[in-house]
């Protein structure tokens, strides 16, 4: 999705100056909560040799934290901000119960999820949610 997305500024720049205009001022950042998806993202970074991009591995939909069970957001509000936000929602995750990760992300109940929090069983819903204006 990141190497797309630019790829895609870059086809619609008319001009020499427009695709440097997009070389110089758009960098793309991820995060990856997959181990696999995130080395095969690495990997098309390299080969695309985009030096601007950073890609994290960890979990968008949870603060991140020492002692929690698997990494957490890497790119947290008031640290970090972007102008645009591209998702690809975790479809049928589930996020609560015993086997989810329920108390990291209602810690993110009155900020990222201030528009309200989805159900537990699906996690597209809740990555929707940062999405919401506030």
């Amino acid at each position: 999705m990141l190497s797309v997305s630019k790829e895609h500024l870059f086809d619609k720049a008319t001009t020499a100056s427009e695709r440097e205009r997009v070389d110089r001022f758009v960098t793309v950042h991820g995060q990856e909560m997959s181990p696999t998806n995130f080395a095969i993202c690495q990997a098309d970074l390299l080969i695309k040799n985009d030096q601007q991009a950073k890609v994290t591995l960890g979990n968008s939909l949870i603060p991140h934290s020492a002692t929690s069970k698997e990494a957490g957001d890497q790119w947290p509000e008031g640290k970090f901000s972007f102008d645009y936000m591209l998702s690809n929602p975790p479809f049928g995750v589930t996020w609560g119960g015993k086997d989810g990760y329920e108390a990291e992300a209602r810690k993110f109940e009155k900020t990222r999820y201030s528009a309200g929090m989805p159900r537990t069983n699906d996690g597209a819903l809740l990555s929707c949610k940062r999405c919401l204006p506030r």
